[in-house]
């Protein structure tokens, strides 16, 4: 039997527009248009309604969880805890083939891109994801906004702290110290020891034959090997008075 209604009824049954049903009606509901009304026992009316009724249902688990995911997130933005920071556990797959080495870099270099960028720990997982391993993970457009989101937050809080700790005083500049500080001292200490030890043990010699005594041998090794160091100290001189002007 059949059941008629009107296109506006139609479309409050299945929640949408009355735009979309009469949109419908030329397309996947054409079979069930009745003049102006609209056959809802029909078969293909039907199957309309049944898919209607599932997307709804997928709609609201998304919204449920989109919320759920949110109010995680912004409840670790407040309290500035990111101990699990928006990390769901994911089964890695086995690696096969010519990717079995980006694989290997991957565990290599964790935490940079392959030009040298630098990866925060929280998202290093996703630098080699695949749109496929996306659409699992976040399953809609929307969930995948809400985490991208939620790590600019992140990531602003974060670039907000180290700010502050450098004006503080507790940060130096990694790029400074290395320059300025660590290479100098593995510079002199690899000249001491390959050429220094070769220059410095012939003086000695030298010194020893021409009948010097051990304490001004002892005075002359330690001026010798304080030479090595005289261009490093002032390196790091000029390194600290950088820092003091900075601050």
């Amino acid at each position: 039997m059949k059941k008629l209604m009107s296109k506006s009824d139609f479309a409050k049954l299945n929640n949408v527009s009355a735009a979309a049903i009469t949109k419908a009606c030329a397309n996947a509901l054409k079979s069930a248009f009745d003049g102006k009304r609209i056959d809802a026992n029909h078969p293909v009316s039907i199957a309309y309604i049944e898919k209607k009724k599932k997307q709804q249902s997928l709609k609201k688990d998304s919204e449920k969880l989109k919320k759920v995911k949110t109010s995680n997130i912004n409840n670790e933005i407040e309290t500035g805890t990111f101990d699990n920071p928006i990390v769901i556990e994911k089964k890695e797959p086995h690696v096969r083939g010519h990717n079995a080495k980006k694989e290997n870099d991957k565990n290599d270099s964790s935490h940079h891109t392959s030009k040298g960028i630098e990866v925060p720990q929280h998202i290093k997982k996703y630098l080699y994801y695949t749109l496929e391993d996306v659409i699992n993970e976040f399953g809609t457009d929307t969930a995948l906004v809400d985490f991208l989101s939620a790590i600019q937050k992140i990531e602003i809080i974060e670039e907000k702290r180290i700010k502050n700790d450098k004006s503080k005083g507790v940060l130096v500049d990694r790029d400074l110290v290395e320059k300025g500080i660590l290479n100098p001292v593995n510079a002199a200490h690899t000249r001491l020891l390959t050429d220094g030890a070769k220059t410095i043990t012939k003086r000695i010699v030298a010194k020893h034959e021409t009948g010097m005594g051990i304490q001004e041998l002892q005075k002359f090794t330690s001026e010798q090997i304080g030479n090595y160091f005289k261009s490093m100290k002032q390196t790091i001189k000029n390194t600290l008075k950088l820092l003091e002007t900075n601050e």
